[in-house]
């Protein structure tokens, strides 16, 4: 039998899914930056994207949190320092929030 924080662990919920899927078309037509929630340019880090998404999709601050939660634990902790790895990209971070490779 699965309990919901198995499911959780394992799958994002429906909700925070589609804050994921909006915060990466975020970063495509915004682009990503780095060091900051945004850039003089208008760029958006990970959680930038992900509070913009969040936003426009009208979750309240549980979803956003959950989402963040699921999105951490995938990436192996600590989302802002692996978002400002030197060697990061902004396809990875994509890549991240579509549900593809978080390494």
């Amino acid at each position: 039998m699965t309990t919901r924080n198995q499911t959780t662990e394992n799958h994002p919920s429906p909700t925070t899914r589609r804050i994921r899927l909006e915060a990466a078309a975020v970063i495509e037509k915004a682009g990503w930056c780095q060091g900051g929630l945004t850039d003089l340019h208008g760029r958006v880090c990970l959680l930038g994207a992900m509070m913009l998404a969040a936003d426009s999709l009208g979750a309240n601050r549980g979803e956003m949190a959950l989402a963040w939660v699921e999105l951490d634990r995938e990436a192996g902790g600590a989302l802002p320092r692996w978002n400002d790895a030197p060697s990061r990209t902004k396809e990875e971070v994509i890549d991240l929030l579509r549900g593809s490779s978080a390494n």
